[in-house]
């Protein structure tokens, strides 16, 4: 699994479009990471984004959102 994001123009031009990460506990709206594939690819849409989490079966408890979901400490939260 490639754990480094190269800031490529492509991918800062992309910024707003990105999928983020929580995990719930205490502080969760201000925690949050980019979700990226097993290639170290972020993921521009939501559906992609869920249904790759899902694959994984990560654990219970886990938000995802866009920019602005963030941004405004709110996520779209799956009990896997």
């Amino acid at each position: 699994m490639k754990t480094t994001t190269i800031f490529t123009k492509e991918f800062l031009g992309n910024f707003n479009h990105l999928i983020f990460i929580t995990k719930l506990n205490k502080g969760w709206e201000q925690e949050w990471e980019i979700l990226l594939d097993d290639n170290g690819k972020a993921f521009l849409m939501l559906a992609d984004a869920v249904a790759f989490v899902r694959e994984k079966k990560w654990a219970w408890g886990l938000g995802l959102a866009d920019f602005e979901q963030a941004r405004r400490g709110n996520a779209q939260w799956d009990n896997l």
